[in-house]
């Protein structure tokens, strides 16, 4: 049986959410026995029907660890679980030593600590722990490093998607109706908030509708940086170009996504906060959009400079507007990295695809893992 120990899981929302809810489904659908260990639902969402067994352990957060690990070594050490697959190093800090091998996801932002601090000793610590760590793009894989594991035990998995939803023809009725625009549109689809780099792409806005006066940047999310958001572009004068959706439900964002020319998002590091891979631009691909991500963090991995769309630097004034100038004038290019960006979405990094790599990963530690026993047997 494999054994997930996660904080994050659906029906709550999120990026960990979404990769842990979905590897523990098709892991399920593929055959294998899979047993949950979550967090309580931190949402006023019902629990969700799953095809799998999922224990909650609620409480205060040290008491619900401590019970969680608890129950993680019970069944490691009673064989009704042949491996741990946790979410993140914060999952083993408590379980100790186990009879059967760990693995563990890592995605980023939970390793942005000095290794040498107090937290960094933490983390060091629980993943000296795991057998395998799981790293969501090479930018994570090199955090992961100077924790102290080896490449040997580093595999790169890009978080895949489901296949996503067909944008029905209310949706983009109602879409069209709320852009208004037969120009150009760009476009956000995250939360908002500062390292998205929403700012900057409204920065560049005077600058582009001079050529292209229709162009439109819908931004669907929501976040507390709205404010900010919306008074910057009153400011810049481009208040009449900027559309803030709001929260989107996945028909709205089917028909933002099919309408749209290009994703933007070119994120930055604020404090230890950091893209570590960008989800975002991989269901942005999934419509045929090309995306412009920036070269900080993981989005190199996600946006394939040159192939699915362009990686920027921030630290270049102009390179922005001179990447969405680019793609907005020639459409021949935009449409090659269009049909890449889709292809790479449905085929690499869907699931029905890319759960045969995960399954390779975990039968080859388990490999690993009964040679090394027969070894010091």
């Amino acid at each position: 049986m494999i054994l997930f120990s996660t904080q994050c899981f659906p029906p709550d929302i999120g990026g960990i959410e979404t990769l842990i809810g979905s590897a523990a489904d098709r892991l399920s659908k593929s055959g294998a026995s899979v047993t949950v260990l979550a967090d309580p639902i931190r949402s006023d969402k019902p629990e969700l029907a799953f095809s799998f067994l999922v224990r909650r352990f609620g409480g205060f957060k040290p008491i619900r660890r401590w019970l969680k690990s608890r129950h993680v070594r019970q069944m490691a050490n009673s064989s009704s679980a042949s491996i741990l697959i946790a979410d993140s190093w914060k999952s083993l800090e408590y379980v100790g030593d186990l009879k059967i091998p760990i693995v563990t996801f890592a995605h980023g932002n939970e390793l942005q600590e000095d290794p040498n601090s107090t937290k960094g000793q933490r983390i060091k610590a629980a993943l000296a722990r795991a057998n395998h760590c799981i790293a969501n793009s090479h930018f994570t894989a090199d955090l992961l490093k100077k924790f102290g594991v080896a490449d040997l035990k580093i595999s790169i998995f890009h978080p895949p998607v489901e296949p996503q939803a067909t944008a029905t023809p209310d949706a983009l009725a109602n879409i069209d109706q709320r852009l208004h625009t037969q120009g150009p549109i760009l476009t956000t689809v995250a939360r908002l908030e500062p390292r998205k780099g929403i700012d900057d792409v409204i920065v560049a806005l005077p600058e582009l509708v001079k050529t292209y006066p229709d162009l439109i940047y819908a931004i669907g999310g929501g976040g507390d940086d709205r404010p900010r958001l919306e008074a910057l572009s009153q400011q810049l004068g481009v208040g009449e170009h900027v559309v803030f959706l709001g929260r989107v439900n996945d028909a709205e964002r089917a028909a933002l996504l099919t309408r749209a020319t290009i994703f933007v998002m070119p994120t930055r590091e604020i404090g230890h906060s950091v893209e570590g891979f960008g989800i975002s631009y991989i269901e942005a691909g999934w419509y045929g959009v090309p995306s412009i991500a920036s070269v900080v963090g993981g989005g190199v991995d996600a946006v394939l400079n040159g192939k699915t769309g362009l990686c920027i630097d921030r630290k270049s004034e102009g390179d922005l507007a001179r990447a969405i100038g680019l793609l907005l004038s020639d459409e021949s290019m935009r449409r090659e990295m269009g049909l890449a960006a889709a292809h790479r979405a449905q085929h690499e990094l869907c699931w029905d695809f890319a759960i045969t790599r995960l399954d390779t990963i975990i039968k080859d530690v388990l490999r690993k893992h009964a040679a090394t026993s027969i070894q010091a047997a």
